[in-house]
Formats: C-alpha cells, sequence, structure tokens
C-alpha cells in the first residue's frame, strides 16, 4: 500500500528493507552466475564429476614438483620386458630416465613418483625393451589424477597438484582400452 505521509515509516524499519533488498539482489546475481555455466564444462556439477578420475592432458610436457610428475598412459606391447621413460629439458638433453621391469601389457597408466629430476616441466620419450633386446618408441599422454577444483574467476581442475585449465583436459580416462 502507499505511506502515511502523516506517520512515515520507522528509520529501523526503513533500513532492515533495505538490507533485505540488498540480500535478495546479491542472490540474483549469484543466480545469474550459476545459470551461465550450467551449459558448459564449467559448472559445479560438471566439474565435481571429473574428482578422482583421471584425466589426459593437451601437449606433451610434464611436470614434475617434489620427485613426482603426471602420469602417463601407453599402451604397453605383448612381451615387453622393461620400459624407460627419458626426461629431457627444454634442449633436448636427457636430464635423467626411470626404469620399469616386467610391465604388464596392454593400456597403462604409469606413476612418475620417487623421480630423482629437478622441479620443472620436461617433456618425455618411453622405450620398450622385449625379449629379443629390440627397442621400440612408445607414445605416452600426459594424464593426472583430478584432485580438486576451483570455481571462479576462471574455473581449474588441480591435477596432481596442480592447477590445469579446463580446455587442456582432453578426455577422461575410465581404464578401459
Amino acid at each position: 500500500q502507499q505511506q502515511d505521509p502523516l506517520n512515515p515509516m520507522d528509520n529501523q524499519e526503513f533500513a532492515v528493507q533495505l538490507a533485505q533488498f540488498s540480500q535478495v539482489e546479491q542472490l540474483i546475481e549469484i543466480n545469474d552466475k550459476l545459470d551461465s555455466n550450467s551449459g558448459g564444462a564449467s559448472s559445479v556439477g560438471s566439474m565435481a564429476s571429473f574428482l578422482g578420475n583421471e584425466v589426459v592432458l593437451t601437449g606433451d610436457a610434464m611436470k614434475v614438483q617434489g620427485g613426482k610428475g603426471n602420469n602417463l598412459l601407453l599402451e604397453v606391447p605383448a612381451g615387453t620386458q622393461s620400459l624407460r621413460v627419458d626426461f629431457m629439458d627444454a634442449d633436448g638433453k636427457v636430464v635423467a630416465s626411470k626404469n620399469i621391469a616386467q610391465p604388464d601389457a596392454g593400456k597403462q597408466v604409469l606413476a612418475m613418483d620417487e623421480l630423482g629430476v629437478p622441479n620443472g616441466d620436461y617433456s618425455v620419450r618411453v622405450v620398450s625393451v622385449d625379449s629379443q633386446g629390440r627397442f621400440a618408441e612408445l607414445k605416452p599422454k600426459v594424464t593426472g589424477t583430478v584432485e580438486g577444483f576451483i570455481v571462479s574467476p576462471e574455473p581449474k581442475l588441480i591435477v596432481n597438484g596442480n592447477e590445469v585449465n579446463m580446455e587442456d583436459v582432453i578426455e577422461v580416462y575410465t581404464g578401459k582400452a
């Protein structure tokens, strides 16, 4: 209804109404932000669905921090006796290697931990050796386990302790070949 000019609104009641209007305005703004994100990969529900999953990342650079690097997804040929993962610096020089004896054949995710490599970004090369001593270079994909996510201002996933942009995720690896 209309306000009575002979009986004006109490100042305290007026302040309470202003605060309520402000809260409603903030809720509308939050709702609009959630609605704008719901169609894309950046929505909270969508990002939460990545938690605990192995994701394949763009590029072949591996970030090593504290002796732990990204995981590697690769197809191990049948009859492979051992694998060697070489870590190369920006000049292509091998800085360190990790040997893996008796790997299982088929699609595998290899954890790159306990590395004697200084912190930094490296390119990797994976070489397999079969029972006849033949070498073959394999094509690994850099992956990582999603441990968390950051919603705003720019949505990111936390993969192996590092922030990763959503557009740097190529696929989610479910463990099926």
